[in-house]
């Protein structure tokens, strides 16, 4: 059980403790049972209807945020849907180099401060090494601050090391209000549809072939048709607009 739903059944057995201490104390001092299940009843009918409201705001946010197809996005994908956001909220930004990022995936600034983003598209809980990997790009790129986000949660030492370094965290519950916010699921879907098209004029710079979407062991890449005797290739997320 994760330590939010144990806060959350905490908090829920104190306001039941603490509902039945106040129909005790009723029963008592009126001596009406009549009155105290009718009080029950309706209390009842009312938190029964805002748990409803909540579970329905809560699979609304879900929803709007894309996180369902975020948890099926390539690690490369996931990072190119965050650069989109951070743009749409007013930053300045790009994306790192693949193969010499420096600890960062994102390089943004906003109101004159420089932050750095490591991104872990992850099913399971991220540790310490990300928030490392996050201290030290700080100190590579200069920055004022450094940020990292999951579609997962992070593990207790790497909160702890997080927290002594100032360096912000978004897990899978503050990813999904922000996305949601943003209207991530819309976000989703165009930057997979653009990920999915590969133009049909467009051919290698090198030998003329067509181009095709290939799978290697770092994901997804374009590379010739005309492999093994071209060898031209490049990232696959780079055949996006803009990017």
């Amino acid at each position: 059980m994760s330590r939010r739903r144990k806060i959350v059944d905490k908090e829920a057995k104190a306001v039941a403790g603490l509902f039945l201490i106040v129909m005790a104390f009723i029963w008592l001092k009126t001596g009406n049972l009549s009155l105290v299940i009718t009080i029950f009843v309706i209390s009842m009918v009312v938190l029964f209807a805002i748990g409803l409201l909540l579970r329905s705001n809560r699979k609304k946010k879900i929803i709007t945020s894309g996180i369902d197809e975020i948890d099926k996005m390539d690690g490369k994908t996931f990072e190119k849907l965050l650069l989109e956001y951070f743009l749409k909220m007013g930053y300045k930004g790009k994306l790192t180099s693949e193969y010499a990022d420096y600890g960062a995936d994102l390089l943004l600034v906003k109101d004159n401060l420089k932050y750095v983003v490591q991104v872990k598209r992850w099913s399971q809980k991220v540790g310490l090494k990300a928030i490392q990997e996050a201290v030290a790009s700080i100190k590579h790129y200069k920055a004022d601050k450094g940020i990292v986000i999951t579609n997962s949660f992070f593990t207790g030492n790497a909160k702890e090391l997080a927290k002594s370094n100032a360096v912000e965290l978004w897990d899978r519950n503050k990813l999904i209000y922000n996305m949601s916010q943003a209207k991530g699921q819309a976000m989703t879907a165009n930057i997979q549809n653009e990920n999915s098209k590969v133009n049909a004029a467009d051919t290698c710079p090198r030998c003329g072939s067509d181009v095709v979407v290939k799978n290697g062991k770092r994901g997804k890449f374009i590379g010739c048709s005309g492999f093994p005797k071209c060898r031209y290739s490049r990232d696959y997320i780079s055949s996006v607009p803009g990017s």
